[in-house]
């Protein structure tokens, strides 16, 4: 005969093992969020640093007198 305080003690190590395997995961998805979201960062400054350098390449052009066309 199977005795309810084992049953009830398997049942808890299992939920145990789930909650560790669920705080694994989270940590695990929340440090690639992380960097997904620094490679953004550098991707996105790189971006505006190409703007702006554009920007003033093309007053410079604009105080020179040179056409754009």
């Amino acid at each position: 005969m199977i005795d309810k305080f084992h049953v009830i003690k398997h049942l808890l190590d299992a939920l145990q093992q789930v909650r560790k395997q669920l705080k694994t995961q989270y940590i695990n998805q929340e440090t690639i969020l992380v960097k997904a979201i620094r490679m953004n960062n550098k991707h996105t400054g790189a971006i505006l640093n190409y703007w702006s350098a554009a920007a003033i390449f093309f007053s410079k052009c604009k105080m020179n007198g040179r056409k754009m066309n």
